[in-house]
């Protein structure tokens, strides 16, 4: 309240210099004016700033390094870039003036210039001044995260190095073509193929996979029916010769590959098998976050409402607001199957989804969802479902948001006009609501 009080005086001292000219004072000493009108306008110009450094904590539950760094960017990239576009076009203007020349089109130029000038500078420094001002003692945890996130190997990045080490096998070998599939249990595996072999060995995968554990792990690769499989083998010291998957290709002549494509093969095996260890790394640092996210989250919260009211750091989130409650969970079945209403949703913050995470091993989401589907089976009459009053509630949040049936669909079911559905439906929502509650304070109790 300090800082803000005191910038508030800026505006209003910076009108003074005009004050002047009811005296006289100002036309007959107009550079001591005109010197005093910029001392003026600077002064207002860091007023206004205080101000706006003030008011930006509010309402944002962000660390203070992110909220400066993000205030100090768009202060450069707007009124300072503004005000330096001003400054040049104006200089232009006026040198053209007193020599008589067009100088338009070197207004136009000059605007462009400084603008792209001044955002190719500020994107190149903005990371310097960030690690000088803003991280403090942190440099060096953020600047492995900001390494991260540019490295970070996705999927798509995966699979093109997949088919470049494929191709570089069928180049090798002089085949038609190659697949390689991998193997995971209980999650989306990867498949990638170039070529002309068709990917038709879904339903084989399990019988390749029982062949190659018969066969000897210092085998490179091996016959399989009309099929030469390729082991990808993850031969690291802290594993115990896991299978990560297999290349597939064509049947050859094993006795016809020289010592220099079998030591071409290992080296392309071993980085198929960095790229698929890499690939479970990740997913295991990705679980992590999706457990964290949530817990980072309520404690930033709880820090951006406590800059104000220091009372929430004892109480921490309230979630005795009904009307906001009922939003979070309609937020959360409107994504029920993925979306940021679900990802970013407060909810995640509940000691029931927490407990979830911990104690089953599920990602938030996940852990979200169940808490949802058990709320609504709260709201589960006994027996078949049935369409009658005593079903509405629950028939309406099971068969629209999980089961996916269409309002119109679904209205004309239950016998209800769509006014008459949306009236019925924030009802249940309403009592969904107070289910997970309910749940959520049963959840507490437990020790």
């Amino acid at each position: 309240m300090v800082y803000l009080i005191t910038s508030a005086i800026g505006p209003a001292l910076g009108s003074f210099p005009y004050l002047l000219y009811g005296s006289g004072f100002a036309s007959h000493n107009a550079v001591f004016f005109w010197l005093l009108s910029i001392l003026a306008y600077i002064f207002v110009a860091f007023s206004l700033l205080g101000m706006t450094y003030t008011v930006s904590f509010f309402g944002f539950p962000w660390p203070d390094r992110v909220i400066k760094s993000r205030l100090f960017r768009w202060i450069m990239r707007g009124p300072i870039t503004a005000s330096f576009t001003l400054g040049v076009t104006t200089i232009i203007s006026r040198i053209g003036k007193q020599n008589e020349v067009d100088v338009s089109s070197l207004v136009i130029l000059g605007m462009v210039a400084t603008i792209v000038l001044f955002e190719f500078l500020i994107t190149i420094i903005a990371p310097i001044w960030e690690r000088l001002f803003f991280n403090g003692s942190d440099r060096e945890e953020l600047e492995k995260i900001r390494i991260l996130k540019d490295r970070l190997l996705t999927k798509n990045d995966l699979e093109q190095f997949l088919e470049l080490l494929l191709a570089t096998l069928c180049d090798r070998l002089q085949i038609n073509g190659a697949l390689l599939i991998e193997n995971r249990e209980g999650k989306p595996a990867l498949n990638v193929s170039v070529g002309d072999l068709k990917n038709n060995i879904s339903e084989e995968k399990d019988s390749i996979i029982n062949f190659i554990n018969t066969q000897e792990r210092s085998e490179k690769f091996g016959n399989y029916k009309e099929k030469t499989i390729f082991p990808i083998i993850d031969n690291s010291p802290s594993s115990d010769g896991n299978l990560l998957g297999f290349i597939m290709a064509e049947k050859f002549d094993l006795n016809k590959i020289d010592e220099e494509k079998k030591s071409a093969i290992g080296k392309l095996t071993d980085r198929a098998a960095l790229a698929l260890k890499d690939r479970n790394s990740q997913d295991s640092l990705f679980n992590s976050l999706e457990i964290l996210t949530p817990q980072v989250t309520e404690i930033q919260t709880i820090l951006a409402s406590s800059r104000f009211n220091r009372e929430r750091i004892i109480n921490g989130i309230n979630i005795s607001d009904t009307r906001e409650f009922e939003k979070w969970v309609k937020d959360a079945l409107a994504h029920f199957f993925g979306g940021p209403r679900l990802s970013q949703n407060p909810l995640l913050r509940l000691s029931s989804v927490q407990k979830r995470i911990l104690e089953k091993e599920e990602t938030s989401i996940t852990a979200l969802r169940e808490v949802l589907r058990e709320s609504i089976n709260q709201l589960r009459p006994t027996g078949d479902r049935q369409y009658t009053n005593e079903w509405i509630m629950f028939n309406i949040l099971d068969l629209k948001f999980i089961e996916g049936w269409k309002v119109k669909d679904l209205a004309r079911r239950l016998s209800l006009s769509e006014a008459d559905f949306y009236r019925k439906q924030r009802m249940a929502i309403s009592s969904l609501a107070e289910q997970v509650m309910i749940l959520e304070k049963n959840y507490k109790e437990i020790p």
